[in-house]
């Protein structure tokens, strides 16, 4: 799990007026008001000098904040009173990515006391994208304001700021194989997570039907199940592995497997994935074995110039200390519309990592789009001669995404640049291609994956051969 770029905006009808946040969910939003407060003026008593006109003074997150918490509400403070009556669900709206038309779910709710509008988000902040190779730059959500207004009817001035989220997994998923679910009592999968009243997301894992080979009923089988929970900027992911000595899921003695947990601070992204309870057989201290940990460094807007992936905490047994052993890095060079992207697993004859001499073990090129999502991404190989960037280099997979329609984004791979031999044509050869549908609100809805053109032997058509599927639930 990485960050999702929101902004932030709100404003009056008339103007280009819009805030941007990451969220999750689906719905109309709430509208919550207190009493407001007395007129700026004691009663009887005539201003001397024009009021201070009403203004949003503070946005909470603050303007460019990274590794905002999944559960973060949007806090705009304002230096005066604003009308109560201009503060409702069709002035202050909540939208995913790609969302046509319907607000997600959330709480807007205004403190005449403390003079402050805010959004609380009803599920953990997410994304969406073609394809999650820069999640930083994913997932714009945004909440719409117009026709905010001060106490005294004058509109309130446009503001705009932007924040970074870290996001959390996905709803419910369901597995198909050949066009149809897979309905049978050993064999087939289902995921299915729920949003709990203490913030926690809990995803249950069920590996075959039961007794009646129905999915979602009582009698599934549990295989296991991940609990995800959420502490500020941090996020907790804990994977329980067997239902423990009193055989009943989803009690206290439930077997952990492993947990990762993921959190940012000063500039990086931290992951740290744990394999055991450590010495003293306890999980969740100082002394639980690390297995993989990743850092990823990140600059103001968001953007990973390089990200480090070790094999372990050291002799010290502290993640994010000198002694960890570096596994491999990867080394992001971004410019306008692309980025290339070096992968080194070898420190080189002088054993020392970040040196001259490391070893280049893969390229990949990435091409953005206007919005700085990923449109394509190509591996490369460094060719007859052995050595990277020259012109023998050539493309070993290639993932191009679109076109896309209203609702429906595809993302095609492709394993050889087809009879004209030249890459970034039409007849590059399709290997396979992703076919993403989401809802109105912009939440995705299913994944399908089709891995062969179908009988009349053209890609992109309704006879398509469907190798797998994936349901999602849309109703967060």
């Amino acid at each position: 799990m990485l960050d999702s770029p929101a902004v932030l905006r709100v404003g009056r009808r008339g103007a280009p007026a819009w805030l941007l946040v990451a969220a999750l969910g689906a719905c109309s939003s709430e509208v919550v008001t207190t009493e407001p407060s007395p007129p700026p003026s004691a009663p009887g008593v005539k201003p001397t000098a024009r009021p201070e006109r009403v203004r949003i003074i503070q946005v909470t997150p603050a303007d460019g904040a990274l590794h905002v918490a999944p559960l973060a509400k949007v806090v705009l403070l304002l230096n005066g009173q604003a009308d109560p009556t201009s503060i409702s669900a069709s002035t202050v709206e909540l939208y995913g990515p790609g969302s046509s038309g319907e607000p997600l779910a959330a709480t807007v709710s205004y403190d005449a006391i403390a003079r402050t509008i805010t959004l609380t988000p009803k599920a953990p902040l997410g994304n969406r994208a073609c394809v999650n190779l820069a999640p930083h730059r994913d997932g714009v959500h945004r909440i719409t304001t117009q026709s905010l207004r001060a106490w005294n009817g004058v509109p309130i001035d446009d503001v705009t700021t932007s924040f970074t989220t870290v996001y959390n997994p996905w709803t419910s998923e369901m597995a198909y194989v050949g066009g149809s679910v897979l309905q049978s009592a050993t064999y087939g999968w289902y995921h299915t997570s729920t949003q709990l009243p203490d913030g926690r997301t809990e995803r249950l894992i069920h590996w075959g039907w039961g007794p009646d080979g129905v999915p979602h009923t009582p009698d599934d089988r549990l295989l296991d199940h991940d609990d995800y929970s959420y502490a500020g900027a941090t996020t907790r992911y804990v994977h329980y592995i067997d239902a423990g000595p009193d055989k009943v899921w989803l009690t206290k003695d439930d077997v952990i497997g492993t947990y990762d947990e993921q959190s940012g601070s000063d500039g990086h992204y931290h992951e740290v994935l744990y394999k055991g309870p450590g010495p003293n057989g306890v999980w969740f201290d100082q002394d639980d074995e690390t297995f993989i940990i990743n850092d990823y460094l990140l600059e103001a807007n968001g953007v990973r110039p390089t990200e480090l992936r070790f094999l372990g905490a050291g002799a010290d047994g502290v993640p994010f200390t000198a002694d960890d052993v570096i596994w491999t890095y990867r080394r992001y060079a971004w410019s306008d519309g692309t980025a290339r992207v070096f992968e080194y697993h070898d420190p080189g004859a002088d054993k020392a990592w970040h040196t001259a001499d490391d070893v280049v073990d893969q390229v990949r090129d990435l091409t953005l789009d206007s919005l700085g999502d990923v449109a394509s991404w190509a591996n490369k190989t460094a060719g007859p001669d052995g050595q990277w960037l020259t012109p023998d280099d050539t493309i070993a997979l290639l993932y191009r995404c679109g076109p896309s329609s209203a609702g429906v984004d595809l993302g095609s791979q492709f394993d050889g640049p087809g009879p004209d031999g030249v890459w970034f044509t039409e007849d590059d050869h399709r290997r396979l291609y992703f076919r993403y549908t989401h809802a109105p609100s912009g939440a995705l809805t299913d994944q399908s994956i089709y891995d062969a053109p179908g009988p009349d032997g053209q890609w992109l058509s309704g006879d398509d051969h469907l190798g797998d599927a994936f349901d999602y639930d849309a109703s967060r």
